[in-house]
């Protein structure tokens, strides 16, 4: 995904315990209730917590169709195979 840059941060997301839990391709229930895919992780500079980059499956609206959350709102409802 453009503007997402992994390369330096992806050995310390190895590490966080949510990327076992949570690996991209996963699908999830979002706190709003509305079914969506991670397609990647993403890091702040100024905070340590690491957020979810999440595609709806179904958007209400597709301007938004995007969005990120922190791994503690969502339910993981199935893992892609060979995770």
């Amino acid at each position: 995904m453009k503007g997402i840059n992994l390369s330096g941060a992806e050995t310390a997301l190895r590490r966080h315990a949510e990327y076992d839990r949570i690996p991209v391709g996963s699908t999830v229930k979002t706190p709003s209730g509305q079914i969506a895919v991670v397609i990647a992780y993403r890091g702040f500079r100024r905070d340590y917590r690491i957020r979810l980059v999440c595609r709806y499956v179904h958007p209400q609206n597709k301007a938004f169709d995007v969005v990120q959350l922190v791994p503690e709102l969502v339910d993981v409802l199935e893992v892609p195979d060979g995770a």
